[in-house]
């Protein structure tokens, strides 16, 4: 790669601060809360409202795990880690066929018709 002396500098991606991932936090919490208790009210348990309650524990779960390194875990409920999921492991590998060289073609030749 050429360096260019005008190439800004790459910026570091900045984790939100963390007022806003606590509030983000709660709100999900509380919402989760929130639907709960109408669904133990209703007991109907219709499908897309648990559809949302599992939506919105993803989304809470998501953002725990992705702030999980500054942000205290809720009081409300017992801290839940989550494992990160198993690679899978695939059979050796075959080894790398040996590269060819380039094959140099005469000018004068590469403009003939065939």
């Amino acid at each position: 790669m050429i360096w260019r002396w005008s190439r800004k500098k790459r910026r570091a991606h900045k984790s939100p601060p963390l007022a806003v991932v606590l509030a983000e936090r709660d709100e999900l919490a509380r919402q989760v809360r929130e639907l709960e208790e109408q669904l133990r009210a209703v007991s109907a348990g219709h499908e897309s409202a648990w559809r949302h309650i599992e939506w919105l524990r993803r989304r809470l779960a998501e953002t725990e795990n992705r702030n999980r390194h500054f942000v205290p875990a809720p009081m409300d409920r017992p801290t839940t880690t989550v494992s990160p999921p198993l690679k899978p492991t695939f059979a050796a590998k075959a080894p790398n066929p040996p590269k060819t060289k380039a094959v140099v073609i005469p000018l004068h030749q590469m403009t003939r018709r065939v």
